[in-house]
């Protein structure tokens, strides 16, 4: 019922942040804590936020992916256009090795419907990415038999072994619904994230339509 309400009164769609922070002061979309309402999401959206993991430190234990959801999503159905916006933020540290062990373990979103137990699932990627720019030939070839020795050579190693040497990590402060074909609709859901043989902390956002 909630569903059908939800369709009859307003439609769902993906809309860019200054939208979305507009909708958000009409109380179309608004969220619980509070604070996610501030967050700027966007795949360029790195730095450290209020809702990342581990705020206000920036020690990130190595080799590790934390994430945090909203508790509740409430839309208003009175609203004539309702932004599907599912805020996450992200705090992840992960070794040179592993990444080049695992390289074949993409960043990947997973949400499970609690009631239904549907499980959908997307592809974190830069939409924005330029793909003009084309590479010389023997570049090209060069880099990819780099690649690919680095990548025999992190073969070997055991996974306490990927603790070891250099390392990056940062902040990503998302919007799931750009990256999973799901509808926005009420009820439960589980998320997490995964990627480089990594799997973050599970959460729990509820989406209630009044």
């Amino acid at each position: 019922m909630l569903t059908a309400c939800l369709l009859s009164c307003g439609t769902v769609s993906n809309i860019s942040q200054s939208q979305h922070t507009k909708q958000n002061n009409m109380y179309c979309t608004r969220f619980i804590p509070e604070i996610f309402n501030e967050i700027e999401l966007g795949y360029s959206k790195t730095s450290q936020t209020v809702c990342s993991p581990g705020y206000p430190s920036t020690q990130i234990a190595l080799n590790t992916i934390t994430i945090n959801t909203p508790d509740r999503i409430i839309i208003n159905v009175k609203c004539d256009h309702i932004s599907s916006v599912l805020p996450m933020c992200v705090t992840y540290k992960v070794s040179s090795r592993r990444s080049t062990k695992y390289h074949e373990d993409e960043m990947m979103v997973h949400l499970r419907m609690i009631e239904g137990r549907e499980v959908y699932f997307g592809k974190i990627i830069d939409n924005d990415v330029n793909n003009d720019y084309v590479i010389p030939p023997y570049w090209n070839s060069q880099m990819e038999q780099n690649r690919r020795e680095r990548i025999l050579e992190a073969q070997k190693y055991s996974d306490e072994e990927l603790n070891d040497g250099q390392a990056s990590g940062g902040y990503m402060n998302l919007n799931i619904m750009e990256y999973v074909d799901m509808p926005f609709a009420p009820g439960r859901y589980e998320v997490w994230l995964s990627f480089y043989g990594l799997e973050s902390n599970h959460c729990f956002t509820e989406i209630i339509a009044e």
